[in-house]
């Protein structure tokens, strides 16, 4: 059929046909592929989740509040994001003066265009954007 030499490159095509087409699928697919997962893993409860990661997320979160002087749980807990300058802070404390617990940086945010918004392009003051897969 095929010499020896032809079949071991016509594998070596194919090899590469299949990675690039499952890498292609993996990113631009995930419309198709990730409710299939989800179907047959199951999807995680809030409770469930809450049980896997809220003893660990609740220490990093005390050490916080002890430092800002705030009680935890708080009475009252607001959320500031700051597009712009990418930043989400935690204040928490009393309804009359939340104090500020923490600051996080946002480290990418999907506008209305879906696309992602990475940081400012120093090119003549415009701002960058990437298509993000979703």
């Amino acid at each position: 059929m095929f010499a020896k030499s032809t079949r071991r490159r016509l594998l070596g095509y194919a090899a590469i046909s299949v990675a690039v087409a499952g890498t292609a699928f993996y990113l631009l697919g995930r419309r198709v592929w990730i409710p299939v997962y989800l179907h047959l893993t199951g999807r995680r409860t809030v409770a469930e989740v809450l049980r896997t990661i809220g003893p660990h997320a609740r220490n990093r979160l005390l050490a916080k509040f002890e430092k800002a002087g705030v009680a935890y749980p708080p009475e009252r807990v607001v959320f500031l994001a700051a597009k712009r300058e990418a930043i989400l802070e935690l204040r928490a404390g009393r309804q009359d003066s939340p104090k500020l617990v923490c600051r996080y940086r946002i480290r990418g945010v999907i506008d209305h265009a879906q696309r992602v918004w990475l940081w400012p392009a120093p090119q003549r003051g415009r701002v960058t954007y990437r298509k993000a897969p979703l």
